[in-house]
């Protein structure tokens, strides 16, 4: 079921289906994207699962949310939506910016998340100087920012096999408001969980990719040796691999969620 739910500062565009009895699952998004991404997701879980998608601050036509977010400003958020609905605690699932949440999450509102699928994520994104497009995106909007993410996130290989998805993906972040964009990518920019990660013992699954450019199998191999007791699994996709390898992520969220091993 699709709901606007408004909390105590912002408005957010929600979906929320499975039986409503069932433990729920919080999906969170990569970076200019919206909560469609996760589609192929939710169709796999919600048979099983509550399944709690949204899209992040400032992506509401409702929205009044400007400037600079941050990464706790967003973790914040999700606790919000979670208050809202009377959900004391989720399953969290989130790949690249929505990863990055769900690890401050985990190291700041741990009693929130049950367990964690952190993918293709870090706990650092290499701070201002690998965000000068920021302040371009406000003056100039996506269009560039998006041609060049939507090639980015995929290999090669899928680019040429899926140009579709390609061209629906590149439409998808061209769509963003730009202030949304800007205030999310402004949450990475200045984001640094490195250090605070090592009191985490939920259970948690890493997904990396084979061939990320954005947060490279290393990235996740470094995380890894923040979070040992984690499990580890390795695609074969780019930045975006729940959709370039939608039924092998699908596969590893089946095998790592509790409820589905009953």
């Amino acid at each position: 079921m699709k709901q606007v739910i408004q909390t105590a500062d912002e408005v957010f565009d929600v979906t929320l289906e499975g039986p409503a009895d069932a433990p729920v699952v919080m999906l969170s998004n990569s970076l200019g994207t919206r909560h469609a991404m996760w589609d192929a997701q939710a169709a796999a879980l919600r048979e099983r699962f509550r399944v709690l998608r949204y899209d992040p601050r400032g992506f509401s036509a409702q929205s009044q949310a400007s400037g600079d977010f941050s990464i706790a400003q967003m973790g914040e958020d999700a606790v919000a939506l979670m208050d809202a609905l009377g959900i004391a605690q989720v399953h969290w699932c989130g790949i690249s910016m929505g990863g990055a949440v769900g690890l401050w999450l985990l190291a700041n509102r741990p009693g929130r998340i049950a367990s964690a699928v952190i993918a293709n994520s870090a706990p650092y994104f290499g701070g201002p100087a690998n965000w000068a497009q920021i302040e371009s995106v406000r003056t100039t909007g996506l269009a560039g920012v998006a041609e060049g993410s939507s090639q980015r996130v995929f290999t090669p290989a899928f680019r040429a096999a899926r140009p579709d998805i390609v061209e629906s993906t590149r439409a998808l972040i061209a769509s963003a408001p730009v202030g949304a964009w800007a205030g999310c990518a402004a949450a990475l920019r200045d984001m640094d969980l490195r250090g605070t990660l090592g009191g985490i013992r939920h259970p948690l699954l890493l997904i990396g990719g084979t061939d990320d450019l954005t947060t490279p199998w290393t990235a996740t191999l470094a995380l890894y040796e923040d979070l040992p007791h984690a499990q580890l699994r390795r695609l074969q996709a780019a930045h975006l691999s729940n959709i370039e390898q939608a039924d092998a992520f699908n596969a590893a969220l089946l095998d790592f969620l509790p409820s589905s091993r009953a």
